[in-house]
């Protein structure tokens, strides 16, 4: 008894589920041996503070630039005339942005720009 023969559109299928599966073979062992391996490089950035409900949000965005991920971000916020306010992201992956809001009391009817900047980290 002979073995029921493949009709074009299974050879099709075939085929294009090999090249899929060797294409990602391929990315997967030219990453790992080409990946820059770079420390953590992370970037905080503060927004334009708005009113909402008497108090002052400042939008947060934190980016990891480097090919290590991060875990436990504390990043500090400033507002002039106003005490800072510490975040934590939980974790950061490689090349990944997190966004954040902070609030304050408003003390001013013009609040200064706030900055944003890194406290720590720890590495998994």
């Amino acid at each position: 008894m002979r073995p029921p023969q493949k009709n074009g559109v299974e050879w099709a299928v075939f085929a294009v589920s090999l090249l899929l599966v060797g294409g990602l073979l391929v990315y997967l062992v030219a990453e790992s041996f080409t990946g820059s391996g770079d420390p953590p490089r992370l970037v905080a950035a503060a927004g334009r503070p708005e009113l909402r409900a008497d108090r002052l949000v400042v939008p947060v965005s934190v980016t990891n630039n480097g090919d290590a991920p991060v875990e436990n971000v504390l990043v500090a916020v400033t507002l002039p005339g106003a005490e800072p306010v510490e975040l934590t992201i939980p974790r950061l992956a490689h090349h990944e942005r997190a966004e954040a809001e902070v609030s304050f009391e408003p003390t001013a009817d013009d609040p200064g720009q706030p900055t944003a900047r890194v406290l720590g980290y720890t590495t998994p």
